[in-house]
Order: structure tokens, then sequence, then C-alpha cells
């Protein structure tokens, strides 16, 4: 008799082969192929005979594997306190941990039952460390049950089979329905550790980068580059003479991107001058002098995954100093007479102690305030985006930054071990824009698989996240309760191996110009009110306007069924509840970025005057295709100050 895991493979194989032979019938194919089909399906042919039969030893790795994710688990709860030790009681943490210790081996009845715990909809389980702990008990159950089961290699070769139809029809119409069937695929075999190489093969070529962003050497210029005017005092000790007085530091702050592979690397670079007035106390002389001081300084800086970081500053001064007078208040023209002769034989050389003291200075000042510009900047990023995705396993798998001569890039791939990424490169940017997102509809269809699949979403839930995310009031006002209303909840079904896009809690579409956003919600809740499932669907259209672009809905927000037939009674309520979240206008239009730079009385570091200004970025670009949604802005050019100016 035949499991339903069976069945499902056998169907996958044919199923694979109807869209095998539909495509061979369809249209003619793309000119430019999205990925090597032929070498995709000469591996799934080399594959075939290369089932492995599981064994007792495929179980120690995965045992390994859940000791440790159970480890840094107990690691969190432990130091979570009474929070903590209520999700032991609750996950019968320290019976799992009992049998992870038994010679023998642990009851996998024990653990089956432990790994239900850590299926429920509680949002906590989400979080990375419940998360780590459900997926190694996940694949120890199927390694068990998959030992001495020949309905395995049946299942094995149906996958491998099935997989060339699927990739076929992929490559000619690239569907969210077709990716989540070749990553079933994947995500079978990598389960099992079968057909490795087939595996890595499939991953290089179907999990392309879906986000990149682009920012020109222009649009940091504008942003970093500015000219300072700053006055401070001057404190220094050479050969023994006290120097007190005022400089007035000149200069233009530039930046210049730096060609790196692996980073995006830039050189925050200064050229000024400091033109001072000091007096010079030793004994009873006093020496006054006008100063010039002329800088060269450079700040290399680089942004990664990690956030930015700095090396110190280098630098280098020159020093020229004339002496307009020399007094003294005992032995007036003996003393001064001295003074004078040495501090001409002493000249060249103070020169140079005053050039490295500056530089120094210079040095020291501008770690600092760098320093504490890095800071902040890691802490916010690390606090409001890093960790949050961190924790709930949403953070780009892998986003690397490189730099050329000409623009910063950044390329993310978000996309779990079954998940595919972009099938293909993104669309082409406008010739010289300054800032372009390119994101391609399986990062956003991913991420919401990996939040949202099998858990229950409260109101108040998602008002903390759009709170942490500083949304605007008017989003968190439609995302709330009208007054007097109960919350609601929404329960989200879990994707299962074989489960199709109707599992796929949120998705969107990106195709002809328009998106298409679609809910699917395997419950809805408001207070003891409950409805059944039901789909929530909404279609905009992009259009031009004089200020950039627009995304139009066309018509009402969409309540259907599951199946798609009218949702009756039940979706009017729904429609009426949840309409207000998808905006009749969606604008995309000047962007106003604010920067600051410093006035003459005075810098940021201690205390001065600011002066701000604003780097306006017009949007030249809105393509909606081909799974891809591409953004690009250009700067505004500046006006001329007035004439009547100072």
């Amino acid at each position: 008799m035949k499991t339903s895991a069976t069945r499902f493979r056998t169907v996958l194989c044919l199923a694979g082969s109807l869209c095998l032979a539909a495509t061979r019938l369809s249209a003619e194919p793309p000119t430019q192929p999205l990925f090597p089909l032929e070498e995709l399906s000469a591996a799934c042919a080399a594959a075939k005979g290369g089932f492995r039969p599981p064994t007792q030893a495929d179980l120690e790795p995965l045992e390994t594997e859940l000791f440790d994710a159970a480890a840094r688990l107990d690691q969190r709860l432990t130091a979570d306190g009474d929070n903590g030790a209520n999700w032991k009681t609750y996950l019968q943490f320290d019976r799992m941990q009992s049998q992870l210790r038994r010679d023998e081996g642990p009851d996998p009845d024990v653990l089956y039952e432990t790994y239900h715990k850590f299926r429920a909809q509680h949002e906590g389980l989400r979080l990375i460390w419940f998360a780590d702990v459900r997926e190694a008990l996940r694949r120890h159950r199927l390694t068990r049950r998959a030992i001495g089961r020949p309905e395995e290699k049946t299942a094995y070769e149906n996958i491998v089979n099935g997989l060339p139809g699927y990739l076929e029809a992929y490559a000619a119409e690239p569907t969210t329905k077709l990716a989540l069937e070749i990553g079933n695929a994947l995500r079978w075999l990598q389960d099992r550790r079968q057909a490795p190489e087939l595996v890595e093969k499939l991953r290089h070529e179907l999990c392309k980068p879906n986000l990149s962003i682009r920012a020109s050497a222009e649009m940091l210029a504008a942003a970093i580059e500015r000219p300072v005017d700053r006055t401070e005092p001057v404190r220094d000790l050479i050969l023994g003479t006290t120097i007190r007085g005022t400089g007035r530091t000149t200069g233009q702050l530039s930046v210049k991107l730096v060609p790196d592979p692996k980073h995006a690397v830039f050189d925050a670079i200064f050229h000024g001058t400091t033109k001072s007035r000091t007096v010079g106390y030793n004994g009873p002389v006093r020496i006054y002098s006008n100063g010039v001081t002329s800088f060269g300084a450079r700040k290399r800086m680089w942004l990664s995954a990690e956030g930015l970081a700095a090396l110190p500053t280098d630098s280098k001064a020159k020093t020229r100093n004339r002496i307009d007078r020399i007094c003294s208040n005992r032995g007036r023209q003996i003393v001064e007479k001295i003074a004078w002769r040495r501090a001409r034989s002493q000249q060249q050389t103070a020169e140079r102690i005053a050039s490295r003291h500056a530089e120094g200075r210079f040095n020291e000042r501008l770690d600092q305030e760098v320093a504490g510009t890095i800071d902040r900047t890691n802490t916010s990023f690390d606090k409001k985006i890093r960790q949050p995705l961190l924790q709930r396993k949403l953070f780009p798998q892998r986003l690397d930054f490189s730099t050329t001569q000409e623009a910063i890039h950044i390329v993310g791939l978000t996309a779990e071990p079954s998940q595919l990424g972009a099938p293909g490169k993104p669309p082409e940017l406008p010739p010289e824009c300054d800032l372009a997102v390119r994101l391609h509809e399986s990062m956003i269809n991913n991420m919401a698989i990996t939040a949202l699949a099998g858990t229950l979403i409260r109101e108040e839930t998602v008002l903390d996240a759009l709170r942490r995310m500083e949304a605007s009031p008017e989003v968190l006002d439609r995302a709330r309760s009208m007054e007097g209303e109960p919350p609601w909840k929404i329960a989200f079904e879990r994707l299962r191996l074989g489960g199709s896009e109707a599992a796929v809690p949120i998705s969107v579409k990106f195709a002809d110009n328009r998106f298409v956003v679609t809910v699917r919600g395997s419950g809805y809740y408001r207070g003891s009110q409950s409805l059944p499932a039901m789909n929530m669907r909404a279609e905009y259209k992009f259009e031009q306007t004089e200020r950039g672009f627009k995304a139009k809905r066309q018509g009402p927000l969409q309540v259907t069924r599951p199946d798609g037939a009218f949702a009756g009674p039940n979706g009017v309520v729904l429609r009426r509840r949840f309409e207000g979240l998808f905006k009749n206008e969606i604008l995309i239009e000047e962007i106003d970025m604010k920067v600051s730079s410093d006035r003459a009385d005075g810098g940021v570091a201690d205390g001065g005057a600011v002066e701000k200004r604003t780097i306006r970025m017009r949007p030249v670009q809105c393509i909606c295709e081909n799974g891809w949604l591409a953004l690009a802005w250009r700067r505004v050019p500046a006006d001329p100050p007035d004439a009547d100016d100072p």
C-alpha cells in the first residue's frame, strides 16, 4: 500500500513530465535562456542511479546538530529568567535534553512529541533559537523513518525523473508555483542528503541574487562633500615654549570611491589650511606669531554586511610660521636679542614639530568624530535591522558589497536552502541614475514563507513591528482596529512538503507593469468571532506622473475562498476590516535626503552650529516585469546661490 509521501513523489514525477511535454508544444523559447537548462537536465540524468540508502550512521551528525541547537536554546532561555523557565516547562525541554544524553540514543517517540511542541503557532517559536531546534528535530525524524524503507528509492527516482520537466517549464515561465515545486524537490533531497552534486548545481543556477542596490559616486559625494570652516583654540608645547592662540581651518571635504570586489570602500579626503595667530610663552619671553599649516588627510571607510568600519586617519601637514615680534618683561634688550637669535636658529625644527603635532591633533579629532558616527550608525543598524532579521532567520543569506570607480553595489539573496532566488538578471538601469533598487518577487515571497507560514499573527505584533520600523501615524492607523473593536488575528497555513502556492501566506507578483499582492489566511479572528480560510487580493498598475510614478489599485480589494469562489458575507466582513491596509494609490516621488555641514563658527564635535541642506532625488525609472521591480532616482542639481548672497 502506497503512503501519502510516495503518492506525492509519483504525482511529482508525472506532473513534471506533463510540464515538459506542454513546454515543448508551447511557443518558442526565449532567445536568451535564464539558466543552462541542458546542463541541469544532464545533472538530473547523472543523478538517477545515485540513490544512497540511509543507515544508522546518518543519524549521528543529526544528533550532534540537535544537541548543539538545544545547547544554544538552553543558554538563551536561561538568560531570559522566568520567561525562559516557562518556555522550558511548555516545551518539556529537560525531557528532550535527557533523551539526547542517553547512551542508546534518544527515544524517537519522545522527540516526535517534542517536535510537535516546537511546531505550535506561537510567534515566539519563530525566533532562530527555537527554529534551529525544530529543524534539527524534523530532519532527525525524517532520516530515522527513511532507514530501511524501500519506498525511499522509488521516491528518489520520481524526484529526479520529474525535475527536468519542472525546470523546462520554469525556464519558459518562472512562476511562484513552479519555484515551489522545484523547491520541494530540493528540500526532499537535502533533508535526506541525497544527490549533493545535483543539489549544489541547482542552487548555483536557480538561486541568483534577488536584491540589487546601486548608489553612484556622485550621490555619495553630494551627501558627504562640503566646505569646512572651523575656528578653534590652539594649545601646544614646542621646544619648551607653551603656545596659546586661535586657529581657523578652511578647506574642502571630498569623497572618492575605492574599487574593491568585497566591500563598499570609500575615502573621505580633506584638503585645507589652518591660519593661526599665537603667542609663545617661554620664561619672561613672549613670541607673537602668525602660522599657516597646509593639510592633506585621508580617512578610509568601508561598508559590509556587519556594518560600517574605518581605518585610522592618515594626514600630512606642513607648517610655515612668521614671528611678528618678541617681547620680554625683564632685561628687555639683551633677552629679546637672545630670543630672536634662538627663535631663528630653531624655526625650521619648530615648524617640523608643529607639523607633526598638527597631524596628530587632526587625526585624533577626526578619528573621534568618525568613531562616534560609526558607533551610532552600527548600533542603529544592528538594533533596528540586523538583529531583528537574524533572530527570525530573515537576514539575507547573501549580502555582498563591492565598489567600482562609478558606484557602490549591494547584491543580496534571501532564500532558504529549499527556496529559489531570481531566475535571471535584473532589468538594465537608465543612464546616469544615482540611486537604484531592483527587487525580485522571490525575496518578498521567501521572507513571507519563513516569517509567517504556520503562525498566528496578532494585531499588536504587527503594530510593534511597524513602530520599530518608525512607520508613519497613517500606516499605524490603517493597521489598527477601530476604537471599540476587538483586535484582529490571522492564522497562516504551515507550508508542507508538496504544498502548493495556495499555502504561501503572502505573495507578490511583478509583471506587465503591474503587481499583485495576495494574502492567504487559513483563519481570521476578531474577538470571539472567527472566519474561515479566505484570500485577499489587491492588484496595482503603475502610471507615470508629473512628479514620478504611482501605483494605482485596480478596483476594490478582492476577497475569495481559497478555491477562487465568491466568499459571501464573510468576504464582506473581511473586506470592510482590511481594505484600508491596501491604499488606493502608492506614490513614488522625489526623495529628500537631509545632510549637514559645519558653519564657520564651529563644528559638530565641539557643539558648534550646523548648517543643514537637502539633496533631492527625482525618480526616473519604474519597471515592473518578469518578476522584478526596478526603481531608479537621479539627483536634482542644487539651485545656484542668489547673486545677492554674501
